[in-house]
């Protein structure tokens, strides 16, 4: 991804937390921008919380992460420190190709 991407989320991110913490649910623009930035990928990643299938998990440390539940019954964890996931979508579009942003 470009710098002008990148810098692109980084706003559109805090525009998100900006109108949740106001609104307390993201508006249709929001959802529209956000769409528009990770290709398509909301959506889908919009059905697994909705279907309660990510756990977010902190240790007494306070180390964060979040276990993703496919529909496969197979889970992945996704480390929020490191930006990394452990499902094979993200080690071929984001390690492999880098084609998606990944924040």
């Amino acid at each position: 991804m470009d710098h002008l991407t990148k810098n692109l989320a980084d706003e559109l991110f805090r525009e998100v937390r900006r109108v949740y913490r106001e609104l307390g649910k993201l508006t249709d623009e929001v959802l529209t921008a956000l769409n528009f930035i990770f290709h398509g990928l909301l959506l889908p990643a919009m059905e697994l919380v909705d279907q309660r299938n990510v756990k977010h998990v902190v240790s007494c440390s306070g180390r964060e992460l979040f276990q993703v539940y496919e529909s496969s019954g197979v889970f992945c964890l996704c480390l929020k420190s490191s930006n990394y996931c452990s499902c094979q979508y993200y080690k071929y579009s984001i390690l492999r190709r880098g084609d998606h942003l990944m924040r």
